[in-house]
């Protein structure tokens, strides 16, 4: 099967210019500018899908998308993909078939070429490693239609205090489908690249929660490292009432003892992202009618604050702790 499978990939692709050398060889041959950005990452049955309930097309789909998430967190855009599969010792070449078309489906949507990978047989469940190549972008300044000179890229590392906590779409119940199912933020974030400054960014993968005070704590860490002086150690402040919650938080909750907002924080595999953007910025973002028009919606849900923790904060202004948790695996 793996001889066959070998033979129908390399009908099933075509390259750009780019691409000198693709699938079939013992390695891919790439022609690029800017700086590299290279992000991996393995899915398998049991943990990050459920084989039983679910097609092979959404399974390959996933396991491209989740490395693209990481490249739009990043800042970057994606140059190219390797695909690596580990094979029941039963599967198919139809079902080794539909996975690769669901990897290259997703693939094809954001112009990231299959390159090449490898295929295994053993003895345990299926599991997908994808690697994704990508490069950095420049971004425009402020005021004027001059491209700067300088690459650019975003770090999770980033955050000051004072900083808005702005994220993409909204979150929870990513269970009940969306975790299969999602669009990377890749058109988004080169917008924002191109024409804001991004303090720090991550991409929501283990929840909401998690995610920024993972955040929280690179930035602290930075801040220690590179200030001769102890800087603010910053926390977060999450406005309760502007979480973004999803329809399908919602109706997880009725089946459930938590709040929808609490399913928001705490759910992850949203696969949208957070951004540490100062004040200034953001009223620049606010007044930006093409961000709105062009793009999913991005919400102020709180600060980067200087007191340590994570807070909730009600409508009456009062700050509750909130222990971080989410999706760990």
């Amino acid at each position: 099967m793996e001889r066959q499978f070998h033979q129908w990939l390399k009908s099933q692709v075509k390259y750009p210019a780019s691409v000198k050398v693709g699938i079939g060889d013992d390695a891919a041959v790439l022609s690029v500018t800017g700086s590299q950005v290279l992000t991996t990452d393995a899915i398998a049955d049991g943990t990050h899908f459920d084989l039983a309930n679910c097609s092979l097309s959404d399974v390959g789909r996933k396991a491209v998308a989740v490395n693209l998430s990481d490249i739009a967190a990043m800042g970057a855009i994606p140059t190219a993909a390797l695909v690596s599969f580990f094979f029941p010792q039963q599967f198919t070449f139809e079902q080794a078939s539909e996975l690769f078309l669901g990897c290259k489906q997703m693939a094809d949507q954001f112009n990231t070429p299959i390159v090449g990978g490898d295929t295994n047989r053993w003895n345990g469940g299926l599991v997908i490693s994808v690697t994704v190549l990508g490069r950095t972008l420049h971004r425009n300044k402020t005021g004027t239609d001059e491209i700067s000179a300088i690459e650019n890229f975003w770090r999770i590392s980033g955050a000051k205090p004072g900083d808005r906590i702005v994220v993409s779409g909204s979150f929870g119940g990513s269970i009940l489908g969306r975790h299969l199912r999602f669009e990377p933020r890749l058109s988004l974030a080169t917008y924002l690249m191109e024409n804001y400054s991004i303090n720090g960014a991550t991409d929501v993968s283990d929840s909401l929660s998690l995610d920024l005070a993972l955040m929280a704590e690179a930035s602290n860490e930075a801040g220690m490292s590179f200030s001769s002086n102890p800087p603010t150690r910053i926390g977060i402040d999450i406005i309760q009432d502007q979480i973004p919650v999803s329809p399908d938080a919602i109706q997880l909750s009725q089946t459930t003892n938590l709040a929808p907002h609490i399913h928001a924080l705490i759910d992850g595999e949203d696969f949208e992202l957070a951004f540490a953007i100062s004040p200034d910025e953001l009223s620049r973002m606010n007044a930006d009618s093409r961000l709105k028009q062009d793009f999913v919606p991005l919400t102020d849900i709180g600060c980067f604050c200087p007191q340590p923790g994570f807070w909730l904060v009600s409508a009456d202004g009062g700050r509750q702790e909130f222990e971080p948790r989410g999706y760990s695996h």
